[in-house]
């Protein structure tokens, strides 16, 4: 499963690759030259969830991840965001 990690203080979108996923947290898989932020934002397109969630290991290319807070479909979330996950979902359909 894919996912996208954005945060609010950077514009960078960095793909990643969900290994492993529970309602606490997830294991992902980024490139090993990606440096990710310590909290950021994981949007799972095909679904249109979107995790906050803070790293709380790393072993190279992989991070294991606690998520601080899930949105659904239909959540309020920050409105930069938001247009982040319409794009995303349409583009999981194409």
């Amino acid at each position: 499963m894919t996912a996208k990690i954005v945060s609010a203080q950077n514009s960078d979108v960095i793909n990643c690759k969900i290994q492993d996923i529970s309602e606490t947290g997830a294991s992902i898989r980024v490139s090993e030259s990606s440096v990710i932020p310590t909290r950021f934002f994981l949007i799972l397109a095909h679904t249109r969830f979107i995790y906050e969630a803070e790293v709380v290991w790393v072993a190279y290319a992989q991070r294991g991840l606690r998520f601080i807070q899930a949105y659904e479909s239909t959540d309020r979330v920050p409105s930069w965001l938001e247009n982040w996950r319409r794009n995303w979902a349409v583009s999981a359909y194409d």
